[in-house]
């Protein structure tokens, strides 16, 4: 049936051009909400952490020059609780040292949780 609906779209212009549109319009949508989700807007601003989050934490611990911090799981645990605004659920960092200088960039994404974390933390 999808592969008839395909050929079908293929002979007709008209058609193919809704079925573009419909799906420009559906990524759209899934860019928009995943944007909010990420930058924790509105519902999502109390959410689970996401391996972005650790990654971006381990990378703020870079170039803070405290990077043993993340290896320390008490410390991670309080870094994560923070940056989930409470929300308690632990990712362990078990990545060698090496890798963290791969991550490091992450801290100057202009992601809207980073930016929330590193003006509260600075003020």
């Amino acid at each position: 049936m999808l592969a008839e609906t395909l050929e079908q779209l293929q002979f007709s212009p008209s058609k193919r051009t809704a079925y573009a549109r419909f799906v420009l319009a559906a990524l759209a949508v899934i860019v928009v909400f995943k944007t909010f989700w990420f930058a924790r807007f509105g519902a999502w601003a109390q959410r689970e952490l996401a391996d972005f989050d650790a990654f971006h934490i381990v990378a703020q611990r870079v170039w803070r020059g405290d990077l043993d911090q993340v290896y320390r799981s008490e410390a991670l645990l309080k870094m994560q609780m923070e940056a989930a605004g409470g929300t308690t659920g632990f990712m362990p960092w078990t990545y060698p040292p090496q890798y963290d200088l791969l991550v490091a960039p992450f801290a100057f994404l202009p992601v809207g949780v980073g930016r929330r974390r590193r003006s509260r933390s600075i003020s």
